[in-house]
């Protein structure tokens, strides 16, 4: 199935109907819903919110499975984006500052991910939560306006939107304080929100390093 880049701001439907956007969501939201309604129906939420659990305390055996899954789905991103960068370099013998800068967004939000930047300043400082938030949120934005004409002419656009309506969910539920009344619910809330967002983001990624990939090959051998 051939897309085509230009459509994607405007119509929604050569996205939800790709194969790999189908796949993606469908695998990750059914394994999601199966997993709750089974916690749910044994009266044992507890169970999926250890899913997501930091792994630096002992438990179960799939305690922080999911969590260091999600681990795992940034550093795919991370690793598409500075491999694209780096075959573009070789192919156009120019950098691609679209893809390092794609990079540096992903790396600086696994890096929070990785070593709870965000909890330990709150726990240790008083940082708010939304304070760190707003910063990775300043952040995105630069960079969103900086790429603005490639993001929106060049890029799957719409799935890119996707993605950031679900991790800014994922944010607010994580400072709505819901965690303390029914953590099994906010699992899927909040972390839960978050590993759907990172598949979005890896086929995202996936997908725009293989349109330029193809379309410098194209014109290397016109």
């Amino acid at each position: 199935m051939t897309l085509q880049p230009r459509s994607w701001f405007y119509s929604l439907r050569p996205l939800v109907t790709h194969p790999a956007f189908i796949w993606v969501n469908a695998l990750t939201i059914g394994l999601l819903g199966l997993i709750g309604f089974y916690a749910r129906a044994s009266s044992k939420t507890y169970r999926f919110y250890l899913l997501f659990r930091d792994p630096y305390v002992g438990g179960p055996f799939y305690q922080s499975l999911f969590t260091n899954f999600s681990e795992v789905m940034w550093c795919i991103a991370l690793g598409i984006c500075l491999f694209c960068f780096g075959i573009m370099r070789s192919l156009n013998r120019r950098y691609d500052w679209f893809f390092l800068a794609t990079a540096g967004i992903i790396a600086m939000l696994l890096l929070d991910d990785l070593q709870r930047i965000t909890l330990v300043l709150h726990y240790t400082m008083g940082v708010p939560k939304a304070v760190m938030y707003g910063l990775y949120m300043g952040v995105i934005g630069a960079y969103s306006w900086i790429f603005r004409r490639r993001l929106v002419r060049e890029t799957p656009f719409p799935l890119l939107l996707i993605t950031v309506g679900l991790f800014v969910f994922s944010a607010l539920a994580d400072v709505s304080g819901y965690e303390r009344r029914k953590p099994g619910t906010f699992a899927m809330l909040e972390d839960g929100t978050k590993l759907l967002g990172l598949m979005n983001l890896v086929l995202y990624c996936w997908l725009v390093g293989q349109q330029e990939i193809k379309r410098t090959m194209r014109r290397l051998s016109a």
